[in-house]
């Protein structure tokens, strides 16, 4: 499942069977798939999916070789944690940065 693309269709739910409220229209079939929409995200939250509404996270490290400037982006602190332990040698000092992304 796509939770953020479940959460468009939900939205474009809400909209229809307002739409259909305001005219006096018949909206189970919008009603029905929206209760499916929710219940599928409730699923995914609480199975340990990430929340689509916090800002995505990159895990960074920058470090200069002698030859020039390199960087590693990871999903997770823990394995830029570990690249960043691998290349403190103490001649040259990594720098760790977690970016949050804004979209």
């Amino acid at each position: 499942m796509d939770p953020i693309a479940n959460i468009k269709r939900q939205r474009e739910l809400v909209r229809e069977i307002r739409e259909q409220i305001a005219i006096g229209g018949v909206f189970e079939e919008a009603a029905g798939e929206l209760a499916d929409l929710v219940e599928a995200l409730d699923e995914w939250r609480t199975s340990g999916g990430f929340d689509p509404y916090a800002p995505a996270r990159v895990h960074v490290v920058i470090w200069n070789d002698g030859y020039g400037v390199n960087a590693n982006a990871y999903a997770t602190r823990e394995a830029a944690g570990a690249d960043f332990d691998n290349l403190d040698d103490g001649e040259i000092d990594p720098i760790l940065l977690d970016i949050t992304v804004q979209s």
